[in-house]
């Protein structure tokens, strides 16, 4: 739970390396899609019970026709958006995309061929499922034989942003491992979870900044996911906050004694505020933040233990001077064990989690109080700190 952060500088040679690597090939997936080649035609079924397939094709003069020719003009910016583009750029699309039809936005099942009046055994242009060929089977996922596109090197990716916690919940590592087998290296690949998903948007399958390296509990069902963090209209991320965009004041973590037993874990409760309700509705909806980490009062039970060793060793002397600026960082590496460098965030388990409860701790050095949306005891309350 922390923004990645990566210097400007760095940023643009990542991104235009990213750009160089992938880009030509996979414009010529698409050029071979646009020709209609052999191996760019597929068939797909849908149904349970009444089973219906499709041959899966580029039309000449629909909207995928469309798209996919100004993805593979060079001189038309969309492939490099697609690729590299930020957040707004991403909503942009979409919103073409869904002004369009919205159906283009929808997974290709039976209810949606129905909807279409798609005919068993029919020749078919389906928008999505198009292009989550292109762009997630044959590039990030490179199945089913890709003619040109090269697939996603993901422990190449994860290793060069350097994100070692998972930033949506930054209470697990970003697991990558390399081992000795039988029939060779076997990798463990990262997990990278689409912030906007997949399956509802394939054309950003592939984007730079819609990939984020987390840890495999937050990117399984019915975690993060398949859910969508965009609102109703498609037009702003309203339930999570991009990993790229992160404010952590706008959450934050809040305990709360119920018990005089300071060396008993039982005696905190562990509270989650938020700021807007969109987010305490999508941090729980999608990643569960508040019920795991209800669970972490033995880390908080901690850090006043050691509180109370650092406070025996220098014979309670920073009670007296008050916390400052410059002893502040002194006591937080004591009792937490690194400093509160936003260096650290990406690094750091329970990162943010120890920060404020450290800071709440100490009483903090900020004259500003916030207030937060937070559920205690299945009702919802407002907090001022």
């Amino acid at each position: 739970m922390y923004r990645i952060r990566i210097d400007q500088n760095r940023l643009h040679s990542l991104t235009e390396n990213y750009l160089k690597k992938y880009r030509d090939s996979l414009r010529d997936e698409i050029k071979a899609f646009l020709r209609g080649d052999t191996d760019c035609v597929f068939e797909k079924q849908v149904g349970s019970k009444n089973l219906k397939r499709f041959t899966i094709k580029v039309q000449a003069g629909s909207f995928t026709y469309d798209f996919l020719s100004d993805c593979a003009d060079p001189s038309n910016s969309l492939l490099d958006d697609l690729l590299t583009g930020d957040i707004n750029k991403q909503i942009s699309i979409i919103r073409r995309v869904n002004g369009k039809n919205p159906n283009n936005l929808k997974k290709l099942t039976a209810g949606k061929a129905n909807r279409m009046g798609y005919k068993n055994g029919a020749v078919i242009d389906d928008f999505n499922a198009i292009l989550y060929e292109i762009f997630i089977t044959r590039s990030f996922e490179g199945k089913n034989n890709p003619r040109f596109a090269l697939p996603l090197e993901k422990n190449e990716f994860v290793n060069d942003l350097d994100v070692r916690v998972c930033p949506y919940c930054g209470r697990a590592y970003t697991y990558r491992v390399e081992k000795s087998g039988k029939e060779g290296i076997v990798t463990v690949k990262p997990q990278l979870d689409h912030f906007l998903p997949k399956k509802i948007y394939p054309f950003l399958g592939m984007n730079f900044f819609n990939l984020i390296p987390c840890c495999s509990v937050c990117n399984m069902a019915p975690l993060k996911v398949d859910n969508d963090p965009l609102d109703s209209s498609r037009s702003k991320v309203s339930f999570l906050m991009s990993p790229y965009q992160f404010d952590e004041s706008n959450i934050r973590f809040i305990y709360r004694q119920t018990s005089p037993d300071t060396y008993n874990p039982d005696s905190y409760d562990i509270l989650v505020g938020y700021k807007e309700k969109k987010h305490k509705e999508g941090y729980n909806g999608f990643l569960a933040i508040d019920k795991f980490y209800s669970k972490h009062n033995i880390e908080l039970n901690n850090m006043f233990l050691r509180s109370r060793a650092f406070h025996a060793a220098t014979n309670g002397l920073y009670k007296e001077i008050g916390i400052s600026d410059t002893l502040l960082p002194v006591l937080a590496a004591a009792i937490l064990g690194f400093n509160l460098s936003v260096k650290e965030e990406s690094k750091q388990l329970l990162y943010k989690f120890k920060k404020d409860m450290f800071l709440q701790m100490v009483g903090g050095t900020s004259t500003s109080t916030n207030q937060y949306y937070v559920d205690s005891n299945e009702k919802e309350i407002i907090v001022t700190i």
